[in-house]
C-alpha cells in the first residue's frame, strides 16, 4: 500500500489528505492525472472504466483525485504552484547496486560515509548540465530548487 496525497507532494502538498492505495493503483492515478492534465478527460474516464468495468464509485474517485493531480501538474507547469524547497525521492534498486555505490559514496565522502549526500550531489551536478545552473540552482550554490526534471 502506497500514500497518495491529495495534493501532490511536488507542489507543496507533504501535509493534508491522504488516501491509501496499492501501488498499481496509485501508479494509474499519476498517469490518469497527467492525461487530465493534458486535456484528454475522455481518454482518462475510458481508460478508468477499463480499469474498473464494474465498480463505479470506484472510477468516480480515482478521476476525482486525478483531477486534482491534473491541478496540481498544470499548476507545476505554468509557475503557479507554492513549491517546496526540497522534495523527497525515493526509489529502489538492486541490493548489489546500492552496495556499490555505498563504496563510492564512501570514497567520496573520505571519513563522512553516506550514499545519500553522494546522490544528492550526483544528481545536482547532473541536472545542471541538462538545464544550465541558472535555471537548476537556487541562491545557494548546490540548492536544487527545480523539483519535477520529467
Amino acid at each position: 500500500m502506497q500514500e497518495h496525497h491529495e495534493r501532490l507532494q511536488a507542489a507543496g502538498g507533504g501535509v493534508g489528505p491522504t488516501v491509501m492505495l496499492c501501488a498499481g493503483c496509485h501508479h494509474s492515478l499519476h498517469r490518469l492525472g497527467e492525461m487530465i492534465a493534458a486535456g484528454k478527460n475522455a481518454t482518462a474516464k475510458d481508460v478508468a472504466e477499463r480499469a474498473f468495468p464494474d465498480n463505479p464509485r470506484a472510477v468516480r474517485n480515482i478521476l476525482r483525485l486525478a483531477a486534482l493531480a491534473a491541478r496540481d501538474i498544470r499548476a507545476i507547469k505554468e509557475g503557479e504552484a507554492d513549491l517546496p524547497d526540497e522534495v523527497l525521492v525515493g526509489i529502489k534498486l538492486p541490493r548489489s547496486v546500492v552496495v556499490k555505490l555505498k563504496l563510492v559514496a564512501f570514497a567520496w565522502n573520505g571519513s563522512r560515509p553516506g550514499l545519500r549526500p553522494y546522490l544528492r550531489d550526483l544528481l545536482v551536478k547532473h541536472a545542471a548540465g541538462f538545464y544550465g545552473s541558472e535555471r537548476t540552482f537556487g541562491p545557494e550554490e548546490g540548492e536544487l530548487t527545480t523539483h519535477d526534471f520529467s
